[in-house]
């Protein structure tokens, strides 16, 4: 149904004029008029009690006029609404990120820009690697920080996109302590080792799953827990639920404090590189700003 239909007949509601209505409307009274009727038969109900004069609202026409001004005045203030968010949004630079960095890596990351560079004004999406492709692509984000690693093959093409390294992290296997401090899991010896996974389809599934092809085909993974959000597995890590690969920035005070234990080796280790990507079409100024900022800086390093 048009909306413009409904504002036709509370026009009528209120002057009860179907001549007067039509020119407020800036309509010819002949199609006023087959616009009402319109309305009626979309609606099913007759509005307009047409046999008396002047004309009157049928009990349906009163129902249905009120109904009529409610949704009017929910569809302007939505529309207000909106149109504050969109300004009020509109010089923001929009971030979408991994789980593991929009929660470990941002906030320390963007404070640093806003002490050596700009107090930016910055939104953050957290989503798996596909959703926040998606978001970049379609142009719902500015930016997408995301790891990369050269054995896991990148979902963006080099020419529809630029990419700047920000710093590296590490892939590291873990395992909590015991009573006397000592692993409770280590890649090692005949017997299942608990294995806390994650799932095959998400980027630090892929990531594992190249490990383990490499270096762990003498061992026997039992699988007790699998999940996509590094936070979860990393919980339950901690709880001594099993073994597990974690980025090395999302565990430090845990290494530190010793509730975590570093067992892996060298070769079951994986260097990552954080990575911000953005489309190689202009974005606005303080967008393009950023982006010299931190090209810069790398090229400083």
């Amino acid at each position: 149904m048009d909306t413009e239909w409904i504002s036709d007949f509370l026009e009528l509601a209120s002057t009860k004029n179907f001549t007067l209505a039509a020119k407020n409307r800036n309509r010819s009274q002949p199609a006023f008029s087959r616009r009402i009727l319109g309305l009626e038969q979309w609606i099913g109900a007759t509005l307009i009690d047409r046999s008396v004069h002047p004309f009157k609202l049928t009990s349906e026409g009163e129902l249905f006029r009120e109904t009529a001004q409610d949704i009017m005045k929910q569809l302007h203030r939505i529309r207000d609404e909106c149109s504050k968010n969109q300004h009020k949004s509109s010089d923001f630079i929009k971030f979408t990120a991994l789980h593991t960095l929009a929660i470990n890596y941002f906030a320390e990351w963007i404070a640093d820009i806003h002490k050596n560079f700009s107090c930016i004004r910055t939104t953050m999406d957290a989503y798996n690697l596909l959703d926040c492709v998606d978001l970049l692509q379609s142009g719902q984000s500015q930016f997408m920080l995301s790891y990369t690693t050269p054995t896991i093959p990148s979902l963006l093409n080099p020419s529809d996109f630029l990419s700047c390294r920000l710093t590296s992290d590490q892939l590291i296997l873990v395992s909590a302590p015991n009573g006397k401090g000592k692993p409770l899991y280590r890649m090692s010896g005949k017997k299942p080792i608990n294995y806390l996974a994650y799932y095959s389809n998400c980027l630090m599934g892929k990531m594992t799953e190249d490990i383990i092809a490499r270096e762990c085909s003498d061992y026997t993974l039992n699988y007790v827990y699998e999940n996509a959000i590094t936070e979860s597995i990393k919980a339950m890590a901690i709880a001594g639920m099993g073994i597990c690969w974690l980025p090395k920035i999302c565990i430090q005070g845990e290494l530190k404090r010793g509730e975590l234990i570093d067992v892996s080796t060298k070769a079951m280790s994986m260097p990552l590189d954080i990575m911000l990507y953005r489309s190689s079409r202009r974005l606005s100024n303080e967008c393009e700003s950023l982006w010299s900022y931190l090209n810069n800086e790398n090229n400083n390093q």
